[in-house]
């Protein structure tokens, strides 16, 4: 363990941003990311260019950062014919003229926003541009081609929502309590009460 960081096996890890108590498993590459305090990513999963919140879990051969091809107008599907990247072709064009990856913030740092105590099951891919809310679920095998509501379960091919977690009242009262930003002591001496969202409403004012 290092700053907090735990690593299983070989992992790539390069240009991220850790907080504390953070794992990442055998196989898995996490690459310019940010990962939110005590979240982890299971084995042999690709996260790119992705900004994760607090208290999350990723599953294994979880794929973020996929990119974007045209596919309507242009002739070909093939970077050499829009990127001045070229994707190991020597490219045919001086500028960019399609936008190989989709950004979810100005600076164009992060493809895929994930928000705070989000579970993402195994198999799941997420595509670029793509925002998720907190307290969302995401089922094994999913595709996610477009944003996903707070505390909500979703699943499929594409993705679509299944249920909410909790009712109106409760998914109101979580968005304002944001837990997760709360300090350790008071996650401690509220841990008992987690076991019941009316537990907790019960218990614990804001």
């Amino acid at each position: 363990m290092k700053c907090g960081l735990t690593i299983e096996g070989t992992c790539l890890l390069r240009k991220n941003v850790f907080g504390k108590n953070c794992y990442v498993g055998k196989g898995s590459e996490v690459v310019c990311s940010e990962v939110g305090r005590s979240s982890y990513v299971s084995n042999n999963s690709s996260i790119t260019f992705a900004k994760i919140g607090r208290y999350c879990a990723i599953g294994d051969n979880v794929k973020i950062c996929i990119g974007n091809h045209p596919t309507k107008d242009f002739v070909s599907i093939h970077p050499c014919f829009y990127s001045t990247y070229g994707q190991g072709t020597p490219s045919y064009v001086k500028k960019d003229v399609f936008p190989g990856h989709k950004f979810t913030d100005e600076k164009k740092k992060f493809v895929v926003e994930i928000g705070n105590d989000v579970w993402i099951g195994n198999n799941v891919s997420i595509l670029d541009g793509i925002k998720i809310g907190d307290g969302a679920i995401i089922g094994i095998g999913s595709i996610v081609t477009k944003d996903i509501e707070p505390y909500s379960i979703v699943g499929g091919v594409p993705a679509r929502i299944i249920k909410k977690r909790f009712d109106d009242d409760e998914i109101q009262y979580l968005k304002k309590l944001e837990w997760w930003n709360k300090p350790d002591e008071w996650i401690r001496d509220n841990a008992h009460n987690f076991t019941s969202i009316k537990l907790l409403m019960k218990n614990e004012g804001i």
